[in-house]
């Protein structure tokens, strides 16, 4: 289990009844999430708060009445520091192409989290957003098949695949990695997931008439370039 110090626990809780007392509906995603379902003790420096983008104002204002202030904003997510401890309110993912919305909330899940109930992100949604980051600071597909091996007898593999729909690749690929990590678990992902990607990838659609380029979703400042010397249009901005 992750450890944190007192005061930092303190500090998230803090900001967990802000949020309650200002009636903002959250699921924690994130390490803390992960930590749920797969016990890695892998030390982290945040709160991940799934928000959706029409509570991100009234979310920053309950933890500023709190005590916290900003440090930062992109376009997936603010950073707030309360005291000792960062809170991350994080509305979209996969660089801003997908929001937060509120069937997050329905599918959270009850846990126990710095011992006070909260509600936390499906694994499937999880999955969602790990999948998308794959910088060159930062892979986050050790987490995605940790967590496959975990969640996958009770996953709901169809919703994933539905997630995933628009880039079956992608999910195609984590499928091949997971493959590849644990080739004795491979019965966790069912024959008719992996028939369908293997089909599409047999006899994938006619290429676009319009040069795109996806990799932005995943890593923009690594595939910037392709934007803005090689011709290519961003599928973050379609």
């Amino acid at each position: 289990m992750m450890v944190v110090t007192k005061s930092i626990q303190q500090d998230y809780l803090l900001a967990l009844r802000a949020l309650r007392m200002a009636h903002v509906p959250f699921v924690i995603g994130g390490a803390w999430a992960l930590e749920h379902y797969i016990r890695l003790g892998r030390a982290t420096l945040d709160l991940d708060l799934m928000i959706e983008p029409s509570q991100l104002d009234p979310a920053v204002h309950a933890l500023a009445e709190a005590g916290a202030r900003l440090l930062d904003q992109d376009a997936t997510q603010n950073r707030m520091c309360l005291h000792d401890a960062e809170v991350d309110l994080v509305h979209h993912f996969a660089q801003g192409a997908y929001d937060i919305d509120a069937s997050w909330i329905l599918r959270g899940r009850p846990a126990r989290i710095f011992d006070s109930a909260a509600s936390i992100a499906a694994p499937e949604d999880l999955l969602w957003t790990k999948m998308f980051v794959a910088a060159r600071h930062r892979f986050d597909g050790a987490d995605v098949v940790h967590l496959m091996r975990a969640t996958g007898e009770t996953l709901d593999w169809d919703l994933l695949n539905e997630h995933l729909e628009p880039y079956p690749e992608l999910l195609l690929a984590y499928l091949h990695l997971f493959q590849y990590i644990y080739p004795s678990d491979w019965n966790l992902v069912p024959n008719r997931i992996m028939d369908d990607l293997m089909a599409g990838f047999a006899a994938p659609s006619e290429p676009s008439s319009t040069r795109i380029c996806r990799g932005t979703l995943i890593d923009r400042s690594s595939f910037v370039y392709d934007i803005v010397s090689g011709g290519y249009e961003d599928a973050g901005e379609s």
